[in-house]
This record gives structure tokens, C-alpha cells and sequence, in this order.
């Protein structure tokens, strides 16, 4: 038998969601921010209410996260969805001026696709590891961004590709 539709959630319709209630509860939870809400990377063993990996409890550590993840993934990496991430690693072997140009667009594609909320804001790439370690190709990209909906300052997020 169909369960009854609660009017008075912010939804319309009134939905409600058993595990997690209704989206100004679960809004209200995430700005408090003892909630955990994903899982910090690179993996770390957790300690005390983490439980077995460290926890990201505030809402702009995890796009941070997720942003970095985004773009650190090749595509054909990510089951399923073939064009997920920013393709990055095949552009440490290309050679002339426009690599810079690439890495822009790249970046930029992914994240319009993937996560539109994230406002760009500059773009630094910088090959000076090539210097201290001959024969690798290393790429430093510093990104800074915003998240205009969250009210959020600006944010950086560097980038070491070898």
C-alpha cells in the first residue's frame, strides 16, 4: 500500500526522503556541519566518530575534493561514463606553446560539464620541476575558483602532474 505524500516539505509535493528526511532538514544538517559528508582524499584511516577513512564535514572541503578529483581523472577511467574528468596526464608529453591553451579548455569543459556551480576564476601552469628532475615530465597547475552559490571567497587548488 502507497504511503501517504507529506505536504509540508519544502519540495513540491511535499516529498520525503526515509533516509535523510526532507531538503531543508538535510539543508539545515549540512550547515551545522558535524555532519560527515563524504569521504576525504587521498585515503586516510579515521579516528574517533570518522569511523574507518577521514571524513569531510564541510560542505566546501568536499567540492574541493571532488574538484581535484575531477580533474585528476583521465578519460575512460571512470566505469560507465567515458568522457568523466579533465583529461590532464596526456598532456605532460605534448610539445609547444599552446599546451597552456589546452590545459584551459580542458579544465574548463570538465568542469562546465561536470560541476557547473564552480565559478574559474585563473589558471597558472608552470613547468619548473623539469628543472630540478631531468627526464620527467611534470606539469604544476594552480587553479583559483569560487563557488558563487555558497557564498564562498575564493579558493585555490594546486595540481602536481608527473
Amino acid at each position: 500500500m502507497p504511503k501517504k505524500v507529506d505536504e509540508s516539505g519544502p519540495i513540491k509535493g511535499g516529498v520525503k526522503f526515509k533516509a535523510i528526511g526532507n531538503a531543508e532538514e538535510l539543508h539545515e544538517t549540512l550547515k551545522a556541519g558535524d555532519k560527515a559528508i563524504g569521504i576525504k582524499t587521498p585515503l586516510e584511516f579515521g579516528v574517533g566518530i570518522d569511523g574507518v577513512f577521514k571524513m569531510n564535514r564541510e560542505i566546501h572541503a568536499q567540492i574541493k575534493d571532488n574538484f581535484k578529483n575531477l580533474l585528476l581523472t583521465n578519460h575512460g577511467e571512470k566505469p560507465g561514463v567515458y568522457d568523466y574528468g579533465g583529461n590532464l596526464r596526456p598532456l605532460l608529453f605534448e610539445q609547444g606553446e599552446d599546451v597552456t591553451d589546452k590545459i584551459l579548455s580542458r579544465i574548463a569543459t570538465a568542469t562546465s560539464k561536470w560541476m557547473p556551480f564552480i565559478e574559474l576564476q585563473t589558471l597558472e601552469v608552470s613547468d619548473e620541476y623539469r628543472l630540478t628532475t631531468p627526464n620527467k615530465n611534470v606539469l604544476n597547475i594552480s587553479i583559483k575558483y569560487s563557488i558563487p552559490q555558497l557564498a564562498a571567497s575564493e579558493d585555490n587548488l594546486a595540481i602536481l602532474l608527473v
